[in-house]
């Protein structure tokens, strides 16, 4: 008998198929769900030699797919360079920002770069600026890291390393924030990052500015390189962090831009066990080698595969630089920042995606930056050849006729579900566009294929968090934003698992708990259904299976003797 083979019954199993929406009890075998029912109906398929596990009191959902996150920010775990964390718990106020960076830069060589990562400006009042930094180091280029990654703050020596002066002009796709005299306040956005510090890897800066910047020539840059951990330093965090998502139920990723260096670590782990399944998205850049790779390797195995092209079209909205057809409130003639790509050069790039054999997986927020996107889509389903399920990341701001057209061109939309940690930022949108910001409600009545993603470390990688956030749709300290889009418990959890599973064109193997499906499954300590909204978050997560091992067991409380499962 195969040690990974049984049959789990006597729990509340929400299957996520609707053909059979609750059962009692599943047998898996080989990795896969075999039968799921009655208890009595799955005991008498399994037959007597298959050992049967209880799960009394528990709850037990497929495995939770998080469709969009990232791992360069991995890349620079554990550096004495960085600060990995200044969110409010951690940072309360500027005041404490500064100190937590000045008690690190007594750690770093003069010269090098002192970094500092997830300031939220809302939560501090503002953004901070290069005069806040020059209290941090002089001696240092500094460089703070907004939630969003899509704006950072520089302090005066980076920016003279830098040679951006008040004479530099934006680049294309991006902007430097000025003061009423027209200097540099040191606030840059989206492609203007990367003039002050063009290796340091954000989010999206290597994809971003693989072709040059534009806005003119610019003289050498003084700025450091910043050290990276050594590949077994990258391998050992990328596993460690892969690790933790396991424990909050999370069986499968879709990792949003990687490199053909990134393919081999990921080759690499999963090599070694990776803690989870991954669907990996190449740079757009790096297109020919995700070819040559699919190529020479072959697209995949179910614990790694490629499949997707990530692609930046657009900007932020937390940030507030998402291109928008109406101005911001409050910001006279401000519409965002508009992308570098004319359509026609988007076009082309989406039409090469798919003769390619790729899927087209596009960051847009702004509706104006959404409805390019959907053109280009339109456009190369004209164009013929391979039918391609593409999709659209986060896809923030929308209206009736963006729905409609991600129905008709059977687009998935990748919806963010973080008014729990950034609400009081797209609050600057006014209440009417908040109303369709990320709109699950309207979509799912619509027909729109829907996922669920965290953007972490953008949000927590949690889905328990991101399932709460759709059903209530309330920052941390209560505040509502666009109730009219709240969704119910079973919808969410749907949108957690197998719309994730439908966005990397996997829904025939993973996804929800459905015979021949791979046994990736979450036992809960309470149904999601059955607790008070603002109370999901916390509901543990008991064990994590993938393929039917189980990869995670949470600790008993002390004093406590723990759940069967766990013995």
């Amino acid at each position: 008998m195969n040690k990974e083979e049984a049959v789990y019954s006597a729990a509340q199993v929400l299957t996520v198929d609707g053909r059979q929406p609750q059962a009692q009890s599943f047998w898996v075998r080989g990795g896969r769900f075999m039968a799921v029912g009655s208890r009595e109906e799955v005991l008498r398929q399994a037959g007597p030699q298959v050992p049967e596990q209880r799960l009394e009191g528990c709850t037990v959902v497929p495995g939770f797919i998080d469709a969009h996150l990232h791992m360069l920010p991995l890349y620079h775990a554990g550096s004495p360079h960085e600060v990995p964390e200044l969110g409010p718990s951690e940072t309360p106020d500027m005041e404490a920002l500064i100190g937590r960076m000045q008690a690190r830069a007594r750690c770093v060589a003069p010269g090098q770069w002192l970094i500092g990562r997830s300031y939220q400006d809302s939560k501090l009042g503002r953004h901070p600026t290069r005069h806040d930094l020059d209290r941090i180091s002089t001696r240092h280029p500094v460089r703070l890291y907004h939630s969003s990654f899509h704006i950072s703050c520089f302090n005066t020596l980076a920016l003279r390393n830098a040679g951006i002066t008040r004479d530099t002009p934006d680049p294309a796709g991006g902007a430097f924030d000025r003061d009423e005299a027209g200097e540099p306040t040191g606030v840059a956005r989206e492609d203007a990052q990367a003039l002050v510090s063009p290796h340091h890897l954000a989010l999206h800066e290597a994809s971003r500015h693989a072709g040059g910047h534009g806005g003119g020539p610019q003289r050498a840059n003084l700025n450091p390189a910043p050290a990276l951990p050594s590949r077994e330093d990258m391998l050992q965090a990328l596993s460690s962090r892969l690790a933790s998502f396991a424990a909050r139920g999370i069986t499968s990723v879709g990792i949003a831009g990687i490199t053909p260096a990134d393919h081999q670590r990921l080759c690499e782990l999963r090599e070694r066990g990776s803690p989870v399944r991954v669907y990996a998205m190449f740079f757009d850049h790096h297109l020919r080698d995700a070819a040559r790779i699919a190529a020479e390797q072959g697209w995949g195995d179910e614990r790694l595969r490629i499949g997707g092209i990530k692609v930046f079209h657009g900007h932020s909205l937390s940030g507030l630089t998402a291109w928008v057809h109406a101005e911001y409130p409050g910001r006279r003639n401000y519409f965002g920042i508009p992308p570098r790509r004319t359509q026609a050069e988007l076009d082309a790039l989406v039409l090469a995606i798919q003769q390619a054999g790729f899927q087209a997986a596009i960051h847009a927020n702004g509706d104006r930056e959404i409805a390019m996107v959907l053109t280009a889509y339109e456009n190369a389903a004209q164009a013929g050849g391979t039918p391609a399920r593409h999709r659209i990341e986060h896809a923030s701001i929308t209206n009736d006729s963006i729905l409609r057209r991600a129905r008709d061109s059977g687009t998935v939309l990748v919806f963010h579900s973080y008014m729990h940690e950034h609400g009081d930022k797209v609050a600057a949108f006014g209440p009417e566009r908040v109303a369709m910001m990320h709109p699950h409600r309207t979509a799912l009545q619509m027909g729109v294929q829907v996922a669920g993603h965290s953007d972490w470390p953008v949000s927590a990688a949690d889905p328990l968090l991101r399932i709460q956030d759709m059903v209530r749709r309330r920052g941390s300290d209560g505040t509502p934003y666009g109730l009219e889009q709240c969704i119910g418990v079973d919808d969410a959890i749907r949108v957690m698992t197998l719309g994730g599973a439908v966005a990397s064109c996997e829904e025939a193997h993973k996804g929800s708990i459905t015979p021949g499906k791979l046994a990736d499954f979450v036992v809960l300590g309470s149904d999601p259904r059955c607790v008070a909204p603002e109370a999901i978050k916390d509901i543990e997560v008991l064990a994590t299976f993938i393929g039917g091992r189980c990869v995670f067991t949470a600790a008993p409380a002390r004093g406590t003797p723990s759940h069967p499962l766990l013995s």
